[in-house]
């Protein structure tokens, strides 16, 4: 496997520019995804790693050398595409050989090559199908067995799920988790589902119009963003965002919005004056740390409406001109259209430079 390492990588088509002065580093053998809205250029960054674009200024490397003029062939890279690509007139041996072949690699590694990778797959009892006799599960086993076999340095793989229905995209995430874990593969993962990249990455690199809004485990994307984009970002359902002003009292440091009021510790009230003395604020809660119908909840809501998802619930509340969203682990009863006082887990609050969209903690 390999080390990829991207050095001010700058591509433009025209006067666009899809990816502006990108640097990362993905170690050998990390699980690494690239997330973000579409046109963020995550699918534009791995072509320039595959060869299939050139960077219009910068360097990548991959183990130490420079491949900004190397061709696709000469990178030792296998890519996996949306569309699987698979060749409809070859059986699922055929298609996995076919790299193979064209390199000039003997029969008899051949076949010990695709019968050691469709064991590993569970495509062992399909050799002898052809891609219009698979499901769309063993089709996208097939385009990753054809870029197993390979053992390329690194695997690039371009939104690979999808094409799948929704149970299958959810047995094919933890597949993919465990099958590049027992390869020790480098990978360089593309998707526009912020699930997928949480729960396969070792590290995240959210994208926002061709530009890297942070870096980091997934866990420290989701409990510390950086800015508003990616706390919006990470998240089903998304953080809330609620307008602000801070005020100093004698009693301490306020959070004052249109509807409501939350007193926030000292230590806090500190991290937002190193801001700059930004007045505008805006308060960024997860659905999951509002607190409902409890003890010392004071923020009164109306419920507008309620999701039952068999586990859990998802439900939208309204005070006078904020709407906030939250999330239950249990079944609620509570009466649409009736009243509720809420609170929040004050230790994961975030509060953003309203300005800025900068975090201030």
């Amino acid at each position: 496997m390999a080390q990829i390492k991207l050095e001010d990588v700058t591509k433009r088509f025209g006067k666009v520019e899809a990816v502006k002065r990108l640097n990362l580093t993905v170690e050998d053998g990390e699980f690494v995804t690239l997330v973000g809205p579409s046109g963020c250029g995550k699918s534009t960054t791995l072509n320039l790693v595959a060869g299939l674009e050139n960077p219009t200024t910068g360097y990548i490397y991959i183990d130490d050398e420079i491949a900004n003029i190397l061709p696709p062939a000469k990178r030792d890279v296998a890519m996996v595409f949306q569309s699987y690509a698979l060749y409809p007139h070859m059986n699922v041996f055929d298609n996995m050989a076919f790299g193979l072949r064209i390199r000039g690699m003997r029969g008899d590694e051949i076949r010990k090559r695709v019968d050691d990778v469709a064991r590993l797959l569970g495509l062992h009892e399909l050799l002898d199908r052809k891609p219009a006799e698979l499901s769309g599960g063993q089709r996208q086993r097939v385009a990753l067995g054809r870029a197993i076999v390979r053992n390329p340095k690194v695997f690039l793989l371009d939104e690979p799920l999808s094409n799948l229905d929704a149970k299958l995209r959810v047995q094919m995430r933890a597949d993919l988790r465990l099958l590049f874990k027992r390869l020790r593969g480098t990978v360089i993962y593309v998707t526009h589902d912020q699930e997928e990249a949480m729960t396969l990455s070792d590290r995240i690199v959210v994208m926002n119009m061709g530009v890297v809004q942070q870096i980091g485990r997934p866990d420290e994307l989701y409990d510390r963003p950086k800015n508003m984009f990616v706390a919006g970002f990470l998240g089903s359902p998304p953080m809330n965002f609620i307008d602000c002003v801070v005020e100093e009292r004698n009693d301490g440091g306020w959070l004052q919005t249109e509807s409501f009021e939350v007193r926030i510790p000292e230590e806090k009230l500190y991290k937002i004056k190193t801001m700059g003395g930004a007045k505008e604020l805006v308060i960024g809660i997860r659905p999951e740390d509002i607190i409902l119908g409890q003890p010392g909840c004071s923020i009164e809501c109306i419920i507008e409406t309620i999701e039952n998802k068999g586990s859990g619930c998802i439900i939208y509340l309204r005070t006078d001109s904020t709407r906030i969203i939250c999330t239950t682990e249990r079944r609620s009863d509570l009466p649409i259209g009736g009243n509720v006082k809420v609170g929040f887990r004050l230790d994961n609050l975030h509060v953003f430079d309203k300005k800025t969209e900068q975090a201030a903690f």
